[in-house]
């Protein structure tokens, strides 16, 4: 509900503004490199910060008897106003040692008052100012509402600029150029802001108003270089000064400093008058100079930059919502009359995308089917089947249109008077800690509802892979007896871009049908430092939409995938049948989520099957020594052989601390052990391991040793109960506590 109410607001706010903002950016954009352009001419003295006003006043009196005015700018350029001998008024830069004339002060361009008056006041005069001041305040809170959304997708402020998953569409670009600017945009809404209010503030009392009438005195008579309150003044500190316009005592030199001004007796020095500027005064300034870039051009650049970055916001931000309207589709068949329900959960509109593919199949198929999002959820008389497909919000949460499914699914005037048969899909990236986690809590809570019967296990789809989602359709065609068949043109093709690897070698079937396979990306092809272990190698075997993942394990400069020869397996038969020498083409997907914790003190391993694969990339990477206890489960002696002299050369080097091996269908004595430190299960599961090897899991969690889990889904199950249950009896933060901390970090599939 709070990230529904922070999304409505924020759209709210950016429809409310943006044509104002489109003005405001365009102009904004331009005005920048007003300063820009100003500070590269050049006019500032280097010896500006060693003089002090008697001094520059020296300067000016002797070249320039007529002077009436000298003005220090924000680009720390000096200028005189004097009266030449034409008897014509005149301002010029002047180099302060020495008077001489750099160039003159010319007026504001036509092009720049233009822009700054559509800036401003949009040609509006007050009224204008008034609108544009309120469109910044609104700047301003879509920026802080931003960052409430950013902090929720990216599960907590400490996480605020931790790295996002790499996506394409509107919705990852928005995310991600905000947080990269949001600093530059806060400046530039809070500065316009406060400028608008400043204008109907009390002026800033003037020190011409509070004159010493008793210091108007002719006596005695000082030279004015020489006067103490310009000889103790830097100039650097000096906006304006002026002289006074006649020899009466009533005239007087008006000095304003950055922090103050003052009236001096031009006979003798003597201040009549001094008034320091209001806090707020010094604010407006110092916001003016901020908002319009005056500080330096790096500054003006990086906000005609975020300007820019405003108008893609006002792009993306309508691109966002136009995607998740266009996932809405006018249903055929009403509510109460359908068979079929499918209902989604879709943060973005993304998931909608594969519920509306299911939705046209079957009413192809004439099937009388319903959809909507699951906050829609109602009592469906007919329903026969009910189709759940929802992705995860942030720390594990409801995406928004989901947020009151559970509370509508547990009224009871809502609960279905007959059996449903009912089926949860989950959509996210295993690069989170957090993956598909509210499609689970909907199929573990639809498991206990009496009226419910599943038909499947709890799927899931990563990262939008139309394989995971075509293997799920699969599947509920089978056992609903429907025929499902997805228009494979739907979605782009994936095979694109794709790097080219050669293989090193190729271990060849042992009788478990698993083999090794050794890569490396071809020479000025594909950065080596891009890959790191624990990211995925995607490849398409077919050359079309269909894609397999494998986990990388990089070992000095060789990926290392571990593989499992399938009946009829599109991945591994392409793989296999590629030998030493061969080409393969395919990609890699960063998993930063299961890199190797550079901070950890502590690591244990977890592992069944070819999830070994990238922990022996990080057992390779541990130069430092770091203590690991790796727990793995093979079926029999002969796979395990395939990576045992690897895991013995490790532990010689001091990078692996020790192993324990579980093979589930090996019922001979296993010789040839060569450490004894290390434990060997025969006829056991790595879950037996576990149990155990309690007291050992315990220590490391109670050391905070970070555990790492690769492998089936179902292993993984298995491993987190046993954990769980074991911190429950010691008294230590359970599973899910040591998951959002990211003290466990998984990869299963």
């Amino acid at each position: 509900m709070i990230v529904s109410i922070w999304r409505n607001s924020h759209l709210a706010l950016a429809i409310s503004s943006f044509l104002v903002l489109l003005v405001a950016c365009v102009t904004g954009i331009c005005l920048a490199f007003e300063p820009v352009i100003q500070k590269t001419a050049g006019f500032k003295s280097a010896a500006l910060d060693t003089l002090n006003v008697g001094q520059v006043i020296g300067v000016v009196k002797s070249t320039y008897p007529d002077a009436t005015a000298i003005e220090l700018d924000d680009n720390g350029f000096v200028s005189v106003h004097y009266t030449n001998s034409l008897q014509k008024e005149v301002h010029d830069y002047i180099n302060p040692v020495d008077g001489k004339v750099l160039a003159p002060v010319h007026t504001q361009s036509p092009f720049f008052q233009w822009m700054t008056a559509a800036h401003r006041s949009l040609f509006l005069h007050e009224t204008g100012r008034v609108i544009v001041g309120i469109t910044a305040f609104l700047l301003l809170m879509i920026a802080l509402s931003g960052i409430a959304l950013i902090i929720k997708r990216q599960n907590g402020f400490m996480r605020f600029f931790a790295r996002m998953e790499k996506r394409t569409g509107a919705a990852y670009y928005h995310a991600t150029f905000g947080r990269l600017c949001l600093i530059f945009i806060l400046f530039i809404a809070i500065s316009g802001t406060y400028l608008a209010v400043y204008r109907y503030q009390s002026p800033q009392p003037k020190a011409t108003q509070h004159i010493d009438e008793n210091k108007l005195t002719e006596d005695p008579v000082l030279n004015t270089a020489e006067f103490s309150v310009f000889l103790k003044q830097p100039f650097r500190n000096v906006k304006l000064l002026q002289f006074p316009f006649s020899d009466f005592p009533e005239d007087y030199y008006y000095l304003q400093l950055k922090d103050r001004e003052l009236c001096v007796n031009q006979f003798n020095g003597v201040v009549l008058s001094e008034v320091y500027y209001s806090t707020a005064y010094q604010w407006q300034v110092l916001s003016l100079r901020w908002h319009t870039g005056r500080n330096s051009i790096i500054w003006a650049i990086l906000l005609a930059i975020s300007s820019g970055y405003i108008l893609f916001f006002i792009y993306s931000g309508f691109r966002i919502t136009l995607n998740r309207r266009q996932g809405r589709l006018k249903n055929k068949w009403r509510a109460n009359q359908a068979d079929i329900i499918i209902l989604v959960g879709s943060e973005n509109g993304s998931t909608f995308r594969f519920g509306k593919m299911v939705y046209q199949q079957l009413i192809r198929q004439n099937q009388k089917v319903y959809i909507t999002n699951l906050s829609q959820y109602q009592s469906f008389d007919q329903a026969k089947h009910l189709l759940i497909m929802t992705s995860t919000y942030g720390q594990g949460v409801a995406p928004s249109n989901a947020v009151k499914f559970i509370d509508r699914l547990k009224d009871p005037k809502l609960q279905p008077s007959q059996k449903v048969f009912c089926s949860v899909v989950g959509f996210g990236s295993r690069a989170y800690p957090d993956y598909c986690k509210y499609g689970s809590e909907l199929h573990e809570l639809l498991l206990g509802a009496a009226w419910s019967e599943h038909l499947l296990p709890f799927m899931t789809v990563n990262d939008g892979s139309l394989q995971d989602f075509e293997e799920w359709v699969k599947a509920w065609s089978e056992k609903a007896g429907i025929l499902i068949e997805l228009d494979k043109n739907a979605f782009k093709t994936k095979s694109v871009n794709l790097n080219e690897f050669k293989v090193l070698d190729n271990s060849g079937l042992n009788t478990e049908q698993n083999f090794i396979m050794q890569l490396c990306p071809t020479k000025n092809n594909f950065n080596k430092k891009h890959i790191q272990s624990g990211d995925l190698l995607i490849v398409y075997p077919k050359g079309d939409h269909r894609e397999r993942l494998y986990s990388i394990g990089l070992v000095g400069e060789k990926i290392v995938l571990s593989v499992k020869l399938m009946p009829g397996g599109l991945g591994s038969g392409y793989l296999y049948v590629h030998q030493k020498g061969d080409i393969i083409k395919a990609k890699v997907l960063k998993n930063s989520h299961f890199h190797f914790p550079k901070m950890a003190k502590r690591l244990i391993m977890i592992s069944n099957g070819t999830g070994i694969a990238p922990f022996l990339g990080h057992i390779y990477e541990n130069k430092r020594g770091i203590p690991i206890t790796l727990f793995c489960g093979f079926r029999t002696w002969e796979t395990f052989n395939l990576y045992k002299d690897t895991l013995e050369e490790a532990i010689t080097q001091g990078r692996l601390g020790n192993y324990c091996v579980a093979l589930s269908r090996e019922r001979q004595q296993v010789r040839d052990f060569i450490n004894e430190n290390n434990k060997i299960g025969l006829q056991k599961y790595v879950s037996h391991l576990l149990v155990d090897s309690g007291a050992e899991l315990i220590e490391g969690i109670r050391q905070n040793a970070v555990i790492m889990i690769c492998g089936s889904l179902a292993m993984q199950k298995d491993v987190l109960q046993i954990i769980d249950t074991l911190c429950l009896n010691n008294h230590l933060p359970d599973c899910q506590s040591l998951i959002d901390s990211g003290q466990i970090l998984s990869d299963c599939y």
